[in-house]
């Protein structure tokens, strides 16, 4: 039978690891609320993203019908149409780490 000092190393060891514990416990609980805020965040973005992307395709298909656009106009809007969907790919990615 362990007498009275090894209990106590072994009661003062065991509160230890237990406020450890309790200390990587409430780290990981704050990461995660920061995490969820960040994916909130990006998902808001890329709302915004995709409906900004709606807009310009919308936009170009009834400029190009109107025949209103010349050559530069149209590549512009490509070209921005390109970078949102692009923008939109990171946010994404972010999404599924």
């Amino acid at each position: 039978m362990p007498d009275m000092p090894e209990l106590e190393t072994v009661v003062k060891d065991l509160r230890a690891n237990a406020t450890r514990l309790v200390d990587k416990y409430n780290a990981a609980q704050q990461k995660n609320r920061v995490l969820k805020e960040q994916l909130d965040e990006l998902r808001t973005k890329l709302e915004s993203h995709q409906d900004d992307v709606s807009k310009l395709r919308e936009e170009n298909k009834m400029m190009q019908l109107a025949g209103s656009v010349g050559g530069d106009g149209s590549r512009e809007i490509k070209l921005r149409i390109n970078e949102l969907v692009r923008e939109i790919d990171k946010c994404i990615a972010q999404l599924n780490h």
